[in-house]
């Protein structure tokens, strides 16, 4: 939820959020470098004292360059949590609660967002509120930092202390990174989990989702997680991208109907008409969609990955998450003026639309897979007929 408060709440204060889409690409590389040899838990502390630190950086702040080192301080730590976290769930969680615990982390961090937003319109009259906006940010890192003593250890964590199975514990120790970084990609399994995670959340998240986000996104996430598990990943995925590419068509097609400026941007109408009406819809449809599906299900598959490569490949999987919404929040203004708005918007419509082609052929389902099982799916090209014959075979042993 900290990680949704934090990169909600700038929204309300100054635009200098690319700098906190650009962090995240940092944080969750600097996760990676620790989490093996410290534990899961390690960056979680490394994330609770950047959030604190960013608050004290920003609240006091009265310069652009001190409000900019802000917010790559927070972008570290939302880098940090978002590779470890769902690595760390993956791991800890029973193969029946994946999906939903893996769900339940996104919708605290929309619920996060949703808090920022709240606390932003209640201090938006107050002088100097936008200080206390960004100051409550470092309140609850401080108490989160007392939480992870309470949470059970990860099997990564135990293996580097000896406590697991001998095999095991040798597969991991005595490996240099760049050793786990050539097995991820010369192993055709690993490197196969790797684009198949990174190619969803990759294209799920550049789609301009972050421009919208708004409570829908909340609400969506509480939808995903009862049917994640008995329905299935991919049954969702498919089902909901092809919506997601039809709401942000709608939106391109509605802007033909809109007078704007392209110098400024500007609706030259400020009249509510149908077509202002229509696009808000549209908009709405397309986050309710993207909540649904794409929005959780991408940061599940850090299960894809083996023991030995799981943080490496999460870190891979958050980069492309955050490199990609680096690119939409600093290019889609620009796009805006040069291809025009419904040029921008059927751009990512068309992105919307490949991503679910290549859901259709290339994204296995893994619900009620076991982690080996899920393993041993990418031993078999992309798996997806793999992953439905395995999937039947354990119905039908009752499992």
């Amino acid at each position: 939820m900290l990680f949704g408060y934090d990169t909600g709440i700038i929204l309300a204060v100054l635009a200098i959020t690319s700098l906190c889409s650009a962090g995240p690409f940092l944080g969750a590389i600097i996760a990676d470098l620790t989490a093996d040899k410290y534990g899961r838990k390690g960056p979680m502390y490394v994330g609770f004292a950047l959030f604190t630190v960013e608050a004290i950086l920003q609240a006091p702040g009265y310069s652009v360059p001190q409000m900019a080192v802000g917010r790559l301080t927070v972008g570290l730590g939302v880098g940090s949590a978002a590779m470890i976290v769902p690595a760390y769930i993956a791991e800890i969680a029973p193969m029946k609660y994946r999906g939903h615990m893996v769900g339940l982390n996104n919708v605290s961090i929309t619920g996060g967002q949703v808090i920022s937003y709240a606390i932003g319109a209640a201090f938006a009259s107050v002088p100097h509120g936008w200080r206390y906006m960004v100051g409550l940010g470092g309140v609850p890192s401080i108490f989160l930092a007392i939480l992870p003593p309470l949470c059970p250890e990860s099997p990564c964590q135990l293996i580097s202390y000896g406590k697991v199975e001998e095999a095991v514990n040798l597969s991991t120790q005595g490996r240099s990174r760049w050793d786990i970084v050539k097995e991820l990609n010369r192993n055709p399994a690993h490197f196969r989990a790797l684009v198949c995670a990174c190619r969803l959340i990759g294209f799920s998240n550049p789609v301009a989702v972050n421009l919208v986000v708004s409570g829908t996104n909340m609400v969506s996430a509480c939808i995903n997680m009862p049917p994640v598990d008995p329905v299935g990943r991919r049954c969702l995925l498919v089902s909901t991208a092809c919506g997601m590419a039809a709401g942000l068509l709608a939106v391109a097609i509605s802007f033909v109907y809109i007078p704007m400026s392209l110098d400024t941007l500007e609706v030259q109408d400020n009249t509510i008409t149908p077509t202002a009406i229509v696009v808000l819809v549209f908009i709405i449809w397309f986050v309710a969609f993207y909540g649904v599906s794409s929005g959780n299900t991408a940061w599940m598959s850090a299960d894809f990955f083996s023991t030995e490569v799981r943080a490496i490949g999460t870190m891979f999987m958050t980069c492309c998450c955050w490199g990609s919404d680096f690119f939409a929040s600093s290019a889609f203004l620009s796009m805006m003026k040069g291809i025009t708005p419904s040029g921008a918007f059927g751009f990512y419509a068309c992105l919307c639309f490949i991503g679910w082609i290549l859901i259709i052929f290339f994204y296995p389902e893994m619900s009620g897979l076991t982690l080996e099982e899920s393993q041993e799916v990418f031993q078999h090209g992309f798996g997806v007929r793999y992953a439905r014959q395995l999937r039947k075979e354990r119905r039908r042993g009752g499992e």
